[in-house]
Parts: C-alpha cells; structure tokens; sequence
C-alpha cells in the first residue's frame, strides 16, 4: 500500500475516533484529554470549551431554580406572618 493512501487511512480512522468520543450520550459532562499536536487538538479545544460553558449553564440554571424556590417559600411566610398580624392587630383592638 502507497504512504499516501496509508496516511489517508490513518486520518480517516483518527477521524472516526474521534467522531465517537464527541458523539457519545452525556458526553457534555466532561473533557477530553487527548492531545494530537494538529487541527484535532483545535476541535477538541473547541469541544471542551462547549462542555464547561454547557456545565456552566446548566449550575447557573439550577441556582436561578433554587433562588426561585427560596423567594416563593419566602412569600409564603411572609404572607402567612402578615396574616397573623393582622389578626393580632384585629384581636387587640376587640379588646
């Protein structure tokens, strides 16, 4: 076999490797540490930036959902030590 189509193979099989690191379910949690010293270490650079902004992300949502849920369990007591006021108030002018 020619050098150059060895070399053709060779990509193409670096290629598809690398294709199915990228591709696998829940693969956004997570870096890849392989290091090729060509165009491959640019797009799995690229790929891993994706990862961390996704995980980012996906932290950054969870706390939003987390204040949400502190505000409305705020509310709720407030509401509620309102309302008990209110009835202390209405109660002591009774008297």
């Amino acid at each position: 076999m020619r050098a150059d189509k060895v070399n053709e193979k060779h990509r193409n099989l670096r290629i598809s490797t690398l294709v199915s690191l990228l591709a696998r379910p829940g693969r956004l949690h997570g870096t890849i540490e392989v290091y090729t010293n060509d165009e491959f270490d640019q797009l799995i650079n690229a790929f891993n930036t994706s990862c961390t902004l996704a995980c980012a992300e996906q932290k950054a949502q969870e706390s939003f959902s987390a204040l949400r849920q502190a505000k409305d369990e705020l509310d709720i007591r407030v509401r509620q030590r309102t309302s008990d006021l209110a009835k202390s108030i209405t109660s002591s002018a009774r008297r």
